[in-house]
């Protein structure tokens, strides 16, 4: 009832707002630094934006996930051919072609009864996603290794967070604004960013790149353990301090 009336606006992680809604700079403008309008601002008057506290992560674990065996691929999508577009998926595909003890799951956020696309001119329900994953053309050349490649569905952040704690690296690149850089920082899995923008920016041992260039840090992350434990430590420490 406090907030009643008020257009609420969540921002899930207090560097996400730093970031996003420009308060540092906008801090530092008074400063004699440059003016930030966040996005926010080009609507609303700031002091009709009430900044609240945001929960930082719930845990962090003290585990080594380096000789863990399954890769971890997450993304909310809106149709499931773009996950053909993902250069880092199909690069998890080839390394099950390369590593037969690997597994790979896909996370989709999805509920068994959304439709989300046409594949091959068929209507695909999402728990056919499955069928409709292996039909897109650009994976049929892996489906040798589709006994070890697992799309879970229904899952609530419980499922989610055990996920991570089972994953060697989460392959996912993009923004990585929201959940999975979190989540995966929680549990030391090292991920690479597809921009110099995400809920682990201000890390310094955050990694980001093209995708082409993060498969080849992906590659160094599953085979170097010292490279590994040295992202994924600094990913965990930073989530338990912010």
């Amino acid at each position: 009832a406090k907030y009643s009336g008020n257009i609420w606006f969540t921002i899930g992680f207090p560097v996400m707002l730093r970031n996003e809604l420009g308060i540092d700079k906008q801090d530092r403008s008074a400063e004699g630094g440059l003016n930030h309008t966040s996005h926010l601002e080009k609507f609303l008057p700031r002091d009709h934006i009430l900044c609240l506290p945001v929960p930082a992560a719930p845990y962090t674990t003290n585990t080594n996930n380096f000789d863990k065996k399954k890769l971890l691929w997450v993304s909310r999508l809106i149709f499931i051919t773009q996950m053909a577009d993902s250069i880092t998926l199909e690069w998890s595909l080839q390394k099950l072609m390369e590593d037969p003890t690997l597994t790979l799951e896909i996370l989709t956020g999805w509920l068994p009864e959304e439709v989300k696309t046409y594949v091959n001119g068929q209507v695909i329900y999402v728990n056919d996603l499955a069928k409709g994953f292996w039909e897109l053309e650009k994976f049929q050349k892996y489906s040798t290794v589709k006994d070890r490649v697992t799309f879970p569905l229904n899952l609530d952040w419980c499922d989610i967070l055990g996920k991570y704690r089972e994953a060697k690296l989460l392959t996912t690149t993009g923004k990585m604004f929201g959940g999975p850089p979190i989540e995966a920082g929680m549990h030391a899995v090292p991920f690479v960013g597809g921009l110099p923008t995400g809920a682990l920016l201000d890390c310094p041992e955050y990694l980001y790149a093209s995708e082409l260039e993060a498969c080849k840090l992906l590659d160094r992350l599953l085979t170097d353990q010292v490279y590994y434990e040295k992202v994924g430590n600094a990913y965990r420490a930073y989530v338990s301090d912010n």
